[in-house]
């Protein structure tokens, strides 16, 4: 007669099988067994012979081949972070350890997906092309089973921040980043940028040359005796006197590693821009009397929210992140870059 039986298996690589056979009259069925199990690797799936004895006699029933690929689990993406050498994304993930390789991807600005290697081993590999400061890095990942690619994980995320010792959240970060990419500002190392160090005025005017696209400076006066050609500043300091947007700090000297105040900061700001006269006529600031001067240029930065505060501090001295966030809002004003 017709007999429907069932498989289960310790083993579980391997489902559980029903089937329907048709039993001779003089034979009694007996529990289905597995034959000739060949174990699943990475690339080729498992298979086993399904098999009904007669419990009587022993004799062979039906026998079935099953070839069956294991269930695994798509790769998963446990951690994105900057390159240790201040460039680059290093993707780190969780893997059954049967698959043999694994894919990575990136995700374009329109939306397509670039492949960042197909031949990744291990759990980490690193991304060497992610390398825009600022910018938001996406990944998936799938691994190789069986002869053919599985499905792609969820995808993850992360800010391209090449120092270390600035977090994406700060205030400045995405101002930074513009100064960073945009070569106005360069790290106090490969993965540092010292935000809160103090500076000088020679690294300023050298900014102030770089907003500007680096205009020659071939044949332009140098009156200081302290600024020589090999000074990694002398271009932009040059410039900026030429330009009159600075002066020595005597008629021969400009103390070019000296640290920058806030008002000779807003005054070299204002004078870049041609000293465009101020709208306001009230004095907001606390600490700024309007005999200064710097009083016109700290208005003008006022009105136009180059700066918001109302005591002002112009004595104070200037940290790197604060001029790199004077200078994305300059910029945003007068679109140099």
């Amino acid at each position: 007669g017709r007999h429907t039986y069932t498989a289960n298996f310790s083993n579980t690589a391997f489902t559980t099988q029903s089937r329907t056979v048709d039993v001779p009259p003089s034979h009694t069925p007996g529990d289905p067994v597995h034959e000739n199990e060949v174990a699943a690797s990475a690339s080729a799936p498992g298979s086993y012979d399904l098999v009904v004895y007669c419990k009587i006699c022993g004799y062979e029933i039906s026998r079935d081949h099953i070839t069956e690929e294991v269930s695994i689990n798509a790769p998963v993406i446990s951690s994105l972070t900057n390159g240790d050498t201040g460039s680059g994304i290093t993707v780190k993930w969780t893997a059954d350890s049967k698959y043999g390789k694994y894919q990575i991807q990136r995700k374009e600005g329109d939306g397509s997906w670039a492949n960042v290697t197909s031949s990744a081993t291990g759990t980490s590999y690193k991304d060497t092309k992610a390398s825009v400061g600022g910018a938001t890095y996406t990944y998936r990942i799938r691994g190789y089973y069986a002869g053919a690619w599985q499905s792609f994980s969820e995808t993850s995320s992360i800010v391209r921040n090449p120092f270390k010792d600035v977090k994406t959240t700060a205030s400045y970060f995405k101002a930074l980043m513009w100064a960073y990419n945009n070569n106005v500002v360069a790290g106090t190392s490969s993965t540092t940028f010292t935000p809160n160090d103090n500076c000088t005025r020679g690294q300023f005017a050298l900014m102030l040359w770089r907003l500007k696209g680096k205009p020659d400076t071939t044949g332009l006066p140098n009156p200081f005796k302290d600024v020589k050609t090999s000074n990694g500043f002398y271009k932009g300091i040059v410039w900026c006197y030429s330009k009159g947007i600075t002066a020595g700090t005597s008629a021969t000297t400009f103390s070019p590693n000296d640290k920058i105040t806030r008002w000779q900061m807003i005054l070299m700001l204002w004078r870049l821009v041609g000293k465009p006269e101020p709208r306001l006529k009230e004095n907001p600031f606390t600490d700024i009397k309007n005999t200064a001067s710097y009083y016109k240029a700290a208005l003008w930065a006022y009105e136009n929210g180059i700066t918001g505060v109302k005591t002002f501090s112009p004595n104070d001295l200037c940290t790197r992140w604060q001029l790199v966030l004077f200078l994305y809002r300059i910029n945003n004003l007068y679109h140099y870059i």
